[in-house]
């Protein structure tokens, strides 16, 4: 039921975008396949900004089954998931943010405005921290009153709220990752993206996740200590990447 929704809702979407794009012609570009002219270069480009993001979603799936490995009890899986679900609330925001920046930064760069790509580089970061500020302050001190309404067990609730007890340090971390990421990308940089996903998923989160509660024998919750320290060091790493990238870009403009 759950797929064919899926299937469903992906398809209506589709139709919706077609319909506006060919026949309602409500888009910056207009569309048509008579002045399509096949250029390798540009699919060169295409895919090197492509690829890389694609594999972080392979990494970030990857992590997910580690993760699921890691933790071993079908409660603390349970938890996992279920407060990954309840997040999606954080990073539909924060995602919408670093998508639109892709293309602003781009357009500007384009442009040679890096005055302008600075500009709205700190508007979106700085909108995106408040936002996460916002959210970890409310799953920070009441996810005790809301995860009972998703759960029943009172296991996987204290798992639950325990997770967002401490990853909600991590929010605004992870909007900084996320979001200079993106200008990156923006700015003809994907490797970025790649590299700092597989830093902070595998190198970094679950190597400290196995270490925490396989060979330390830690609870379980040290899982989501490890997935804390992550963000917190690619964020950092992805600040000053960032800074470097945008350094290099006003000398060569």
């Amino acid at each position: 039921g759950a797929a064919l929704a899926t299937i469903i809702s992906q398809a209506l979407v589709t139709i919706i975008f077609i319909y506006f794009l060919f026949f309602q012609k409500q888009s910056y570009i207009i569309f048509n396949f008579k002045s399509f002219n096949y250029d390798s270069i540009i699919i060169q480009k295409i895919f090197r900004l492509g690829l890389p993001a694609s594999l972080s979603m392979i990494i970030m799936s990857m992590g997910l089954m580690l993760f699921n490995g890691i933790l071993g009890s079908t409660k603390a899986v349970a938890a996992y998931q279920t407060a990954g679900r309840i997040e999606h609330f954080f990073f539909l925001p924060i995602i919408s943010i670093a998508t639109a920046l892709v293309t602003l930064v781009g357009m500007f760069y384009g442009a040679n405005r890096m005055d302008l790509v600075n500009k709205i580089v700190k508007y979106g970061i700085s909108r995106g921290i408040c936002i996460a500020l916002s959210f970890s302050l409310f799953f920070f001190f009441f996810a005790d009153n809301f995860i009972p309404m998703f759960i029943n067990d009172i296991q996987i609730i204290e798992l639950t709220v325990l997770y967002f007890k401490i990853m909600a340090f991590a929010y605004p971390f992870i909007t900084i990752g996320m979001t200079s990421s993106r200008v990156m990308q923006g700015l003809g940089h994907a490797n970025p993206m790649f590299i700092l996903t597989l830093f902070r998923v595998i190198i970094i989160s679950a190597s400290l996740a196995w270490y925490f509660v396989i060979i330390l024998e830690k609870p379980v919750h040290y899982a989501w200590v490890g997935s804390l320290i992550s963000c917190i060091l690619t964020s950092l790493i992805s600040i000053l990447w960032l800074q470097k990238i945008i350094r290099r870009s006003l000398k060569s403009t």
